[in-house]
């Protein structure tokens, strides 16, 4: 299932299109692609050592990309794991909309998974958190089962780790960047959660470093 969205009309993710020009804003670089999928850093990184997943293909969520494509969004969040060679613990997360225009989406109309490597939180702190802060009621499953478990036109967030992974749907309430605002308390920074106010660019810039160095 495919979608007209950003990729397509000069958004966010326009760098995705073919004939997108250079030079792109350092946030935009890509790392390395995986199964149609590129690895960028993360506009708006509150840490360093964060990285956004992004498909090629038109597509509102990962549920619908692993839909369409076949291809599990573990096996791509494996890959960027094994590439990133992070030593302690990983992290990741997806805002899942259910429809265009959704302040779930985070602004955009095109899927995108965050992945936060050598965290100073794990998984299940940021799940417990995001329990604590909008009243959510987490599943906890595999992660290679998480996206399979979720509903069809049905809005969720998606937070795991490796070993685990928790969903919970039906969370247009929670609002936008949700995730990052609740990242952003659990690092004292609690101003500075909005991607588009606070690009934190020293923090990209290290994370470029960390991940060529690494890689």
């Amino acid at each position: 299932m495919t979608i007209e969205n950003d990729v397509g009309d000069g958004g966010r993710f326009a760098f995705l299109k073919p004939s997108a020009e250079c030079p792109r804003p350092i946030y935009d670089q890509i790392l390395f692609e995986a199964n149609g999928c590129v690895v960028t850093p993360t506009l708006g990184s509150i840490l360093p050592n964060w990285l956004l997943i992004v498909p090629r293909l038109r597509t509102l969520n990962f549920r619908q990309w692993g839909e369409s494509t076949g291809v599990s969004p573990m096996t791509v969040i494996e890959a960027v794991m094994a590439r990133c060679g992070a030593s302690k613990q990983t992290l990741w997360f997806e805002h899942g909309p259910a429809q265009t225009k959704s302040v779930l989406g985070c602004g955009v109309d095109q899927a995108h998974l965050h992945l936060i490597y050598d965290a100073p939180f794990s998984a299940d702190e940021l799940r417990l958190n995001a329990a604590e802060t909008g009243k959510l009621d987490w599943s906890i499953g595999q992660p290679e089962s998480v996206y399979a478990s979720l509903l069809p036109r049905h809005s969720y967030l998606v937070v795991g780790s490796e070993k685990i992974a928790g969903y919970v749907e039906d969370v247009e309430h929670v609002g936008s960047q949700f995730l990052r605002k609740v990242i952003a308390g659990m690092v004292n920074r609690a101003d500075s959660w909005n991607y588009q106010t606070h690009p934190h660019l020293a923090h990209i810039r290290e994370t470029i470093r960390s991940f060529t160095a690494a890689s």
